[in-house]
């Protein structure tokens, strides 16, 4: 299984940058290569987290104004800046989604864990 992955890995790396030095016309940034690995890694490992088991991914969103309360699905963008996890807030922009996976993979379906929390600011 590593070896496949390592070998898929390495083939989506070359083909995204054939597809980039044909995009840039030749002119890739110095050190873009890394970067499609690392991301190509870390997408990777997100894939072996979800799994091809039987499970939910859900996407952790809120509109300006809803209330959530901060702790594991919702952080602050700055850090705490004085609330304490559990309390709830109005949030005023929504910085980047969260990703949320319900469900164990065998076939139970109350198991919810972060692999990304949300991302919002709000004021004091």
């Amino acid at each position: 299984m590593t070896q496949w992955h390592a070998e898929t890995r390495d083939w989506a790396a070359k083909s995204l940058m054939n597809t980039l030095v044909e995009i840039t016309e030749s002119n890739v940034p110095e050190g873009i290569e890394a970067d499609v690995c690392q991301f190509l890694s870390r997408a990777g490992e997100l894939a072996l987290c979800l799994g091809e088991q039987r499970a939910r991914v859900q996407l952790l969103e809120c509109r300006p104004g809803e209330n959530v309360i901060i702790g594991p699905e919702f952080e602050h963008s700055f850090g705490a800046l004085g609330c304490e996890r559990g309390e709830e807030r109005a949030a005023q922009i929504l910085v980047r989604p969260g990703l949320c996976k319900i469900g164990n993979g065998r076939g139970e379906m109350q198991t919810r864990r972060v692999l990304l929390p949300a991302e919002i600011f709000y004021e004091r």
